[in-house]
């Protein structure tokens, strides 16, 4: 993911937003980032991350989130989409991006009613998807999202995940 994202980026400054980070962060992955903000629920979470210098906010506080600069936003939602996650969420999201910024979510063990309902949302809210199947991690269990708010930027990034997923190879 990192990857994919960095390279979408081509070399500008990378604001990326970890919605539902828990304390596993994948801040470290994004090597040439400027700047990191993680974003959960959890108080405890928060006040871990912290206390590790990281920069994050609750989630009820993502609609205030202001990203400035030239660089590129990307918003990765991993694991946390399966949750109940508030009604305006993909609004709160689209509100943050700018035309060329993307998201990358995992949609784990979600159904397909679920999945449809999500995806009307993210549309409604001037979203377009890109749906990787997912091939080799979880076969059948989930799928990833590329997102942008142009058609053109959510296809470069499921084709680059695409190209990573299939550098992967289990091990008998």
């Amino acid at each position: 993911v990192a990857e994919a994202v960095t390279d979408c980026a081509a070399g500008r400054d990378i604001t990326v937003v970890d919605v539902g980070c828990g304390t596993t962060t994948i801040a470290p992955y994004f090597n040439r980032l400027a700047r990191f903000v993680g974003v959960d629920i959890d108080p405890d979470v928060v006040r871990v991350l912290k206390e590790q210098g990281v920069e994050i906010c609750e989630t009820r506080d993502m609609p205030a989130l202001k990203l400035e600069g030239e660089g590129m936003n990307a918003v990765v939602a991993l694991y946390m989409l399966q949750f109940k996650i508030d009604d305006h969420f993909f609004n709160d999201v689209a509100k943050l991006m700018k035309d060329d910024d993307l998201m990358f979510a995992n949609l784990y063990r979600i159904p397909d009613e679920r999945k449809q309902d999500l995806k009307t949302q993210a549309e409604k809210a001037g979203l377009c998807i890109e749906e990787v199947p997912d091939t080799l991690l979880s076969p059948g269990r989930q799928v990833f999202w590329a997102v942008s708010k142009k058609p053109d930027a959510a296809a470069q990034l499921a084709r680059r995940v695409e190209k990573g997923l299939g550098g992967l190879h289990k091990t008998p």
